[in-house]
């Protein structure tokens, strides 16, 4: 139950970034077509303009009931912190989403407390090649962003089974820009 649950937050927040994205392209034709450089885009650079912003503030609240305020911009860069300042920030879905695949894998407690987990050694946690595999197959699944294919995934795989790799360091890749 918890893992679809979890699933389903990681899609949801990268179905409103894919909103954002149509948003932004009605208003900017430089807006990027690939969802993983939009991700990473500067909010500025595709929307200077105060009346772009307000258009795409109406746009992002008439498809997804979510509202975008001027401060809002002004406390985010990227699209991608913008999204995580209006809607509910991706670093915490993909924490739930990593402990859920390592709660299956029978290698952490249902009960323990995310922080808790976060602490803990990547290497530990995913410490069989078939749970690792798992863990980027669920990743590849749910985020767009996350490497799509082996080769892609070979400097992930080496970050976690890393000695020194925590699971906070993990969860900070996936989202990083």
């Amino acid at each position: 139950m918890g893992m679809d649950l979890e699933l389903v937050s990681v899609k949801r927040w990268f179905s409103r970034l894919q909103s954002m994205q149509r948003c932004a392209a009605n208003i900017n034709n430089d807006t990027p077509g690939a969802l993983t450089d939009f991700y990473r885009a500067k909010h500025a650079d595709i929307l200077p303009k105060p009346e772009q912003r307000n258009n795409f503030a109406f746009c992002m609240f008439r498809n997804t009931a979510i509202s975008v305020t001027d401060q809002d911009f002004t406390g985010a860069s990227s699209f991608h912190e913008l999204l995580d300042e209006v809607h509910r920030s991706l670093r915490i879905a993909v924490r739930g989403l990593i402990r859920a695949v390592a709660i299956d894998a029978g290698s952490v407690p249902q009960n323990e407390d995310p922080q808790a987990f976060e602490n803990r050694n990547s290497k530990d946690v995913f410490d069989t090649d078939t749970k690792l595999q798992s863990l980027c197959d669920t990743l590849t699944s749910a985020m767009p962003i996350f490497p799509q294919d082996a080769a892609g995934q070979q400097p992930f795989k080496a970050l976690v089974k890393e000695g020194t790799t925590t699971v906070k360091d993990v969860i900070d890749q996936t989202v990083s820009e």
